[in-house]
């Protein structure tokens, strides 16, 4: 397993990237503990791994996708909203 704590080099983001993932939420998370959402990710060549965030961070990740799909590939936008 790699460490989560260094660096990806440029050349090994397969290690990283996904093959698929799945949305994870905990909305009724123990007292004193905020709702999460989680990414579970299956990367192309290591273990999978969760990646849980607050809602508010959630929220911000989602903006900053879609304001970059929108400057990059905004097919896909339109795709997403068609269907």
């Amino acid at each position: 397993m790699r460490d989560p704590h260094t660096t990806v080099q440029s050349e090994d983001y397969q290690t990283v990237m996904a093959t698929e993932f799945d949305v994870l939420v905990d909305a009724n998370p123990p007292a004193g503990m905020p709702p999460v959402i989680a990414l579970m990710v299956t990367p192309v060549k290591d273990e999978k791994f969760i990646m849980p965030m607050r809602y508010e961070a959630a929220a911000e990740i989602a903006q900053h996708i879609l304001r970059t799909l929108s400057s990059v590939a905004p097919h896909l936008l339109l795709d997403m909203l068609q269907k």
